[in-house]
């Protein structure tokens, strides 16, 4: 009961919103360490329009290989 409680209330906007959208307004709802944290934002994010969920996970793989250049590396040797 106490993760499901958790799970609501981090996605309470969500349930609300996506519903209503239109059709392919909403590509992906994000929830992350950004989002449950100790220093959350409150809620997830939603990503909205076509292609949005490559491009931030683009970007998270950038900032990523940024902080740890020796992940890139193993990246790309795989």
């Amino acid at each position: 009961r106490g993760l499901r409680s958790i799970l609501e209330k981090i996605l309470l906007d969500s349930m609300y919103e996506v519903p209503d959208a239109l059709p392919g307004e909403i590509e992906a709802v994000l929830l992350d360490g950004d989002s449950v944290g100790p220093e959350a934002d409150g809620g997830t994010r939603l990503l909205r329009g076509d292609g949005a969920l490559k491009l931030y996970l683009e970007e998270h793989e950038q900032k990523k290989a940024a902080m740890d250049p020796e992940a890139e590396m193993e990246t790309a040797a795989l």
